[in-house]
């Protein structure tokens, strides 16, 4: 096991599934956990920067929640271009956001629910 591994308090969930979690565009959420996220950036984002996202669903209201960045990786691709892979520590979740938490991780790992 690699340390990231071993730091990890929260599985995290890749987010695929159509209809399921998303972040404010101009951003693409990767993954999500209890713990935080990971989202894909035109534009870097410094470590330790507190930011405030929205998040939403089909099925739920948004909900705006407030992350510090842990890291951020620039990928090049192979057509020239480059973007920003940033993790995402959540800060000091209130019940409700952790509820809504849950929500977006249900809705990552099986779609839509009502």
């Amino acid at each position: 096991m690699n340390s990231t591994t071993d730091r990890r308090r929260h599985p995290r969930v890749t987010v695929t599934q159509p209809g399921g979690p998303a972040v404010q565009a101009p951003f693409t959420l990767r993954d999500i956990s209890r713990g935080g996220f990971c989202l894909e950036s035109q534009k870097p984002f410094q470590t330790g920067q507190r930011e405030l996202f929205e998040f939403s669903t089909p099925a739920h209201p948004s909900v705006t929640l407030a992350g510090t960045v842990r890291h951020c990786l620039r990928i090049n691709h192979a057509d020239g271009t480059s973007t920003f892979l940033a993790g995402f520590e959540f800060e000091a979740l209130v019940p409700d956001q952790i509820r809504m938490v849950d929500l977006l991780l249900d809705e990552a790992r099986h779609g839509v629910t009502r």
